[in-house]
């Protein structure tokens, strides 16, 4: 009960109250602001507030789990869970949908109340898997719930990715 309640207050902050917040959060971090590697939640907390210096969302690194991927490395995290990236190129899988919640770090509109419906607040293992040994992501030795049948690189920045569902349908993911 404790996580969804302080998630609900943090993002129903009146905006003279989310300011406050804003300002005491860079204020105490500051001095650890430049260090991402031993200080990676005060590093973020000021990169984001670069970027989004009236969300509250700035705050997110500290209270989301601070994951580092390496080149090869891939992680699987379930429905519902709260998430973002913060630097580099990723890609993401997940069922066709019209359906994005986005819970903060955009110029896009916040549905808070859709979004606490819908956000598990389970705790869960995360998944990991690594493809540094055989370079191929597409294995059925990944621990995912679906099987990934195709990844291609266009370009530097651009991918396409495809997979096949666990009811082994030809839906693509």
């Amino acid at each position: 009960e404790a996580v969804p309640s302080f998630l609900a207050k943090l993002l129903r902050l009146d905006p003279p109250r989310r300011r406050q917040v804003i300002v005491e959060a860079l204020e105490a971090t500051a001095s650890d602001a430049g260090d991402p590697e031993n200080a990676p939640v005060a590093y973020w907390i000021h990169r984001l507030s670069d970027h989004f210096p009236e969300d509250i969302c700035i705050l997110a690194p500290a209270f989301l789990n601070l994951i580092r991927l390496k080149p090869t490395q891939a992680l699987f995290l379930p429905a519902g869970c709260l998430h973002a990236y913060l630097r580099g190129t990723g890609i993401e899988i997940m069922a066709s949908s019209d359906n994005v919640l986005r819970g903060g770090l955009t110029s896009k509109h916040v549905d808070v109340d859709e979004l606490l419906k819908t956000v598990s607040f389970d705790p869960f293992y995360l998944v990991w898997a690594s493809t540094e040994e055989s370079g191929d992501l597409s294995t059925d030795a990944l621990p995912w719930p679906f099987q990934l049948t195709e990844i291609q690189r266009f370009d530097r920045d651009a991918y396409f990715a495809a997979a096949r569902p666990p009811d082994g349908s030809d839906d693509a993911l």
